[in-house]
């Protein structure tokens, strides 16, 4: 669908990542805006090292090492469509488990 990285990344990940910056800033609640976008950017950053050359790609467990984050990330985007994870130990928890806050 993308011919690169570079393409990828300023069509797609830019695109929504600003998207979703837009979202929170505006406070605007219902719909779960703020979360289908927040998923929506979290699965195209995940998704994004599958665009790297050959040479570049790594294993999760290399991401893992190289950035933490890239973990949470992984788990957020399986249990956005999996609902729960069964192949390893998630660091994320399931939707059911977060609890609302109020800010003041």
């Amino acid at each position: 669908m993308f011919s690169d990285l570079k393409a990828y990344f300023f069509e797609t990940a830019l695109h929504n990542y600003c998207n979703y910056v837009k979202l929170r800033k505006s406070r605007k609640i219902g719909r779960r805006n703020d979360l289908t976008a927040a998923i929506n950017i979290s699965t195209i950053l995940y998704h994004l090292r599958e665009y790297l050359p050959e040479d570049k790609g790594k294993l999760d467990e290399e991401w893992e090492l190289i950035c933490p984050d890239f973990e949470l990330l992984r788990d957020v985007v399986n249990l956005s469509k999996h609902s729960k994870i069964t192949r390893y130990t998630a660091k994320a928890r399931p939707v059911d488990h977060i609890q609302p806050v109020r800010w003041h």
